[in-house]
């Protein structure tokens, strides 16, 4: 581990250092969101429900927490509250964020091209 990512873990980070940190890489942020759907369908059908209730589970906290730009469209969110999602203080365009990984990126442009 470098120095930097101990420097990074030691500070405490609010939801724009996370957004500023997925800002570099759109491979991040794809991985934020799918991160954050497994999380969510995960919460709602785990067998510890009587302990851990989805009704009680604050989604716009945890769409913060993962970094989001915005909450994706999901069954298992309809009729919730999402007031505590802090937008981003600027708007993004997701789909302009670059990879960091030129092979990545060719990738995912044969992708959505097909």
């Amino acid at each position: 581990m470098t120095r930097n990512e101990i420097k990074l873990m030691e500070k405490k980070l609010d939801v724009e250092d996370i957004r500023a940190i997925l800002k570099t890489d759109k491979d991040l942020v794809d991985k934020s969101v799918k991160g954050y759907v497994s999380y969510i369908r995960y919460y709602n059908e785990h067998e510890l429900s009587y302990l851990f209730q989805f009704k009680n589970l604050d989604i716009g906290d945890v769409a913060n927490a993962f970094g989001l730009f915005y909450i994706p469209t999901m069954k298992e969110l309809k009729g919730k509250d999402i007031s505590s999602f802090k937008s981003s203080i600027e708007k993004v365009n997701v789909n302009a964020i670059p990879y960091k990984d030129k092979n990545k990126e060719k990738q995912k442009g044969i992708i959505n091209e097909e």
